[in-house]
């Protein structure tokens, strides 16, 4: 997974080079494969390993960068992000309903979104995702 260290900071203040940031990474489990600089940006090649699925996310890696860097601190962005969203509306109903139709499956999720307007990126994003 390659992530733009710029991102991994809008979610946590921390003085850690890009180095020392994929070294933190890899002695928590998730192997840097390389630094690449995209732009002005430094960007991060982790391999996650098949049981480190919360590292598939800028967010899941900002959170193990705040369990293991003791003078990090989580940005006012990753503390919006991390607050857990609630579900339904204000009476507790949760607007749609799923049903599993076989015993073979022993988890689902489902989420509904209101309001999402299609369009363009904003150029942030769009840097970030070609990063």
């Amino acid at each position: 997974m390659k992530l733009p260290v710029s991102m991994l900071r809008a979610l946590v203040d921390t003085k850690l080079t890009a180095t020392e940031l994929g070294d933190l990474l890899t002695m928590a489990g998730f192997e840097l494969e390389g630094i690449d600089t995209v732009g002005s940006d430094e960007v991060l090649d982790i391999k996650v390993m098949a049981n480190r699925g919360d590292g598939l996310s800028a967010l899941g890696l900002a959170r193990e960068i705040l369990a293991k860097d003791s003078d990090a601190k989580a940005t006012d962005l990753y503390q919006r992000l991390a607050q857990r969203i609630q579900l339904g509306d204000e009476s507790g109903n949760p607007g749609i309903r799923v049903t599993i139709d076989t015993p073979d499956c022993n988890r689902f999720s489902a989420r509904l979104i209101r309001g999402v307007k299609n369009g363009p990126s904003p150029a942030w994003l769009q840097t970030a995702v070609e990063a």
